[in-house]
């Protein structure tokens, strides 16, 4: 059950993420280098970030599917 709760979690900062990105007009400007690394990082941040979730929230057993 913690590792829907990681998914979920990570699924609902994911769309945050990519909620401002179109608030913002990003898929508009990827074109642009500024804008373009800008983004990039975003996302790498934004996995990042992921990442700390799902850990955090699973904790050490994070894939035992089967007891």
């Amino acid at each position: 059950m913690k590792t829907l709760k990681g998914i979920a979690a990570m699924g609902a900062w994911t769309s945050v993420v990519i909620l401002v990105l179109y608030l913002f007009n990003a898929h508009n400007h990827y074109h642009h280098f500024g804008w373009a690394v800008l983004i990039g990082f975003i996302l790498l941040v934004t996995h990042v970030i992921n990442m700390v979730l799902y850990f955090n929230i699973v904790g050490k057993t994070p894939y035992r599917w089967f007891k």
